[in-house]
């Protein structure tokens, strides 16, 4: 049985690469990490500019005055213009 302290240092005693101070120095993430972590955002970006410009179409249409929706026949329909 290992007591408390024993079981906290695992590291060999007769180890010739052990025996000193062992520091941990963090690397920069490289070009495939940056590239990997962006990729995912750019069908985002792309959809919001879109969409953003297809409502602002849609807000300065002076058929449908900004609803999307035209009277035709009393029926609602898509406005041809910006829908």
């Amino acid at each position: 049985v290992i007591s408390g302290e024993e079981s906290m240092d695992r590291r060999p005693q007769n180890c010739k690469l052990c025996s000193g101070m062992v520091t941990f120095v963090p690397t920069p993430p490289s070009n495939e990490i940056i590239v990997g972590a962006l990729a995912p955002m750019i069908p985002f970006g792309v959809a919001c500019y879109i969409f953003g410009s297809r409502i602002l179409k849609q807000k300065r249409c002076a058929k449908c005055e900004g609803s999307g929706l035209v009277t035709r026949n009393d029926i609602l329909i898509k406005c041809p213009d910006c829908g």
